[in-house]
């Protein structure tokens, strides 16, 4: 499966149509070059502030008995005037089936995103980037879920997931689950649902290394001012390290680390819980920790 084409919706929308092409698909939105038909992704207008794509696969195809199979193409959207991208589908990048898998296509957004509905970029079991270069927000009022899955790729998110931002009325994400052999998380990440935050790679890193910087994990905020949220923060890794303070603020949520080892370089990690029942607010260790700065427990349950 290849990017085939895409049309204009109205003056200020693109929406994509995956279709099988003999070219591996990179889809880009660059604003005035001319819309070819294959290959790329690109609106007419300068003017466009608003980008909206639908669900766009790319496979390496089956192989024939006996053989390899192919590679799957990469998918980048691209704005270069940095206007919104709207995701209305999955982003599906894995290698074809044979003898040997195919390796999974990059994925890359680089511009701010919105998610219209739970989505899911993945590219498959085998290598394959994902790759997140601004904030990645859920439209308006209604928070939906974002499922990354790299195998033995990686995950990166460069901006805030979930948190609010100007000119929309609540942009938390409902959870976040992200898995690879490893994941980045340079910012702070906002979650609705009790699903929460789920990490699961051979290594997770935390922060962006700024020196003032604090990454906050909330997985308590409220959707469209209804109740707090009692999500769970469950860090699954051989080694997570820390290259800001990281604050963890739940309801009840269970807060989990299943490391081998939790490092710091001195940064602060604090976990604070609100409300008056902190009886699932329990928080795990699962290894050994080092180089942390100070740990500050607030109103939680058992710590294990």
């Amino acid at each position: 499966m290849g990017i085939a084409h895409c049309r204009l919706i109205g003056e200020d929308e693109v929406e994509v149509h995956p279709m099988p092409v003999a070219e591996v698909a990179v889809a880009h939105l660059v604003p005035g070059d001319p819309m070819p038909r294959r290959r790329r992704i690109e609106p007419r207008h300068q003017r466009t502030l608003h980008h909206r794509i639908g669900a766009v696969t790319t496979t390496g195809g089956t192989g024939g008995s006996g053989f390899n199979s192919g590679n799957a193409g990469n998918i980048e959207f691209d704005s270069d005037s940095g206007a919104l991208i709207t995701l209305d589908g999955d982003l599906i990048a894995i290698g074809g089936s044979g003898v040997v898998q195919g390796s999974g296509g990059n994925i890359t957004v680089q511009d701010n995103a919105v998610i219209t509905r739970n989505t899911l970029v993945d590219t498959g079991v085998t290598a394959g980037e994902i790759v997140f270069n601004s904030s990645v927000h859920s439209i308006s009022t209604t928070p939906y879920s974002l499922t990354t899955t790299a195998g033995d790729g990686s995950v990166l998110f460069v901006g805030e997931l979930g948190a609010p931002i100007a000119g929309f009325l609540d942009n938390r994400l409902l959870s976040l689950t992200a898995s690879g052999t490893g994941v980045t998380i340079n910012e702070s990440v906002s979650t609705t649902g009790n699903d929460g935050i789920v990490v699961t790679a051979t290594s997770i890193t935390i922060g962006n290394g700024a020196p003032t910087d604090t990454v906050v994990f909330n997985t308590n905020e409220a959707s469209g001012g209804g109740a707090t949220a009692n999500g769970v923060v469950s860090l699954n890794s051989t080694t997570t390290t820390l290259t800001d303070d990281l604050t963890i603020t739940r309801g009840t949520g269970a807060i989990t680390f299943s490391n081998t080892t939790l490092s710091g370089g001195d940064y602060d990690l604090t976990i604070n819980g609100t409300g008056t029942d902190v009886t699932g607010g329990n928080v795990s260790f699962f290894g050994d920790t080092s180089n942390l700065g100070s740990v500050t427990l607030s109103q939680v349950g058992a710590l294990v």
